[in-house]
């Protein structure tokens, strides 16, 4: 129990850590779908 509750905690962690990069990433991608779309 308590290794899956530090595990969550570690993968929460990271995600914490990689927001900024993955919500570059995100935008990146939304601005080429949209693109894609609109153009």
């Amino acid at each position: 129990m308590g290794r899956l509750i530090l595990k969550a905690l570690s993968e929460m962690h990271c995600v914490v850590t990689n927001s900024r990069w993955q919500i570059k990433n995100v935008e990146i991608v939304a601005v080429h779908i949209w693109k894609n779309i609109f153009l």
